[in-house]
């Protein structure tokens, strides 16, 4: 969806849709060292019966990034939670595509991802982005 970047949510301060920079299509989400921390985050209701995988995968660019995180926030159909913080690749790079996968877990209500640069300066690039569903067979459980 080429306005999927205005669906994101803005955490503490709203994020820049960036024109100038992105790895496929026209555009990116910018996140630039403005106050103490600037992030981004999707919630995405799966409500799954069976267990599964759950990865997230996405493309980061960075320029001075010091502190940075990006986050896999899981709730469960029981009501319990479960919280996956990744630190971000420090320094200046072009997209790199990066990962992150928990399972195979029970089965899944809901999830949160977001983005969030931290620390003194920087800024980060968040493109091309998906959450995956992998169904845990029978055999595997």
């Amino acid at each position: 969806d080429p306005n999927s970047a205005i669906h994101w949510q803005p955490l503490q301060v709203d994020y820049d849709i960036a024109w100038d920079k992105f790895r496929t299509g026209s555009r990116s989400i910018r996140l630039a060292k403005m106050y103490f921390w600037q992030g981004v985050g999707q919630f995405a209701l799966l409500n799954l019966t069976q267990p599964s995988t759950i990865t997230f995968r996405y493309h980061l660019a960075g320029e001075e990034v010091d502190l940075a995180d990006v986050h896999l926030d899981i709730q469960f159909q029981s009501g319990k939670f479960m919280y996956n913080t990744r630190a971000v690749q420090k320094g200046t790079y072009d997209f790199k595509e990066f990962v992150m996968a928990v399972g195979p877990l029970e089965p899944v209500l809901s999830v949160f991802v977001s983005v969030v640069l931290k620390g003194d300066n920087g800024a980060l690039w968040l493109d091309d982005f998906s959450i995956f569903v992998t169904k845990v067979t029978p055999e595997e459980e």
